[in-house]
C-alpha cells in the first residue's frame, strides 16, 4: 500500500481548500477619457488615438467598455493593490489582448498588447477620470 502519496495528496488538498481566497478591491469605477500610443510609438510622440472608457464593478470583477473612433472594445478584469488587469476584445473584428493599468490617483496608466502582434512592443494608454 502506498500511503505516503495519499497522505501528501490529502495534505495538499486541505492546504488549498484552507488557503484564504484572494480579496479584490472595488474597481475604480467611472467614465474616463482615453489617449493612447500604438506599440512602438513613444509617448513623447503624437497620440495615436483618443476615446472614452467606462469602468464598472460587477461583483468582484471589473468590466470595461471602450469607444475608440469607430472601434468598440469590451474587457473584464480584476483590481488589486492599485493594479487593474484586463483581458479585452475588439467587439467588431475579434482581436484580443491584455492591458495592465497602474492607478495613479486621477489617472490609470496602462500598457497593452494585442495577441498575434509580432513586433514585441507594448502600446501605452492613459485613462483620465472625467
Amino acid at each position: 500500500m502506498r500511503t505516503a502519496p495519499v497522505i501528501a495528496l490529502a495534505f495538499c488538498a486541505f492546504a488549498f481548500l484552507a488557503a484564504p481566497s484572494p480579496s479584490f478591491a472595488a474597481c475604480p469605477e467611472g467614465n474616463y477619457a482615453v489617449k493612447g500610443w500604438n506599440p512602438g510609438v513613444p509617448t513623447t510622440g503624437n497620440v495615436s488615438y483618443r476615446g472614452t472608457v467606462t469602468v464598472k464593478s460587477v461583483g468582484e470583477v471589473c468590466q470595461l467598455n471602450w469607444k475608440i473612433g469607430s472601434q468598440i472594445f469590451g474587457g473584464v478584469g480584476t483590481y488589486d493593490a492599485k493594479v487593474l488587469n484586463v483581458g479585452f476584445k475588439n467587439l467588431k473584428d475579434g482581436t484580443f489582448g491584455l492591458v495592465v493599468y497602474k492607478d495613479a490617483g486621477s489617472a490609470l496608466n496602462g500598457q497593452w498588447v494585442i495577441y498575434g502582434d509580432k513586433t514585441g512592443n507594448l502600446g501605452t494608454e492613459i485613462l483620465t477620470k472625467q
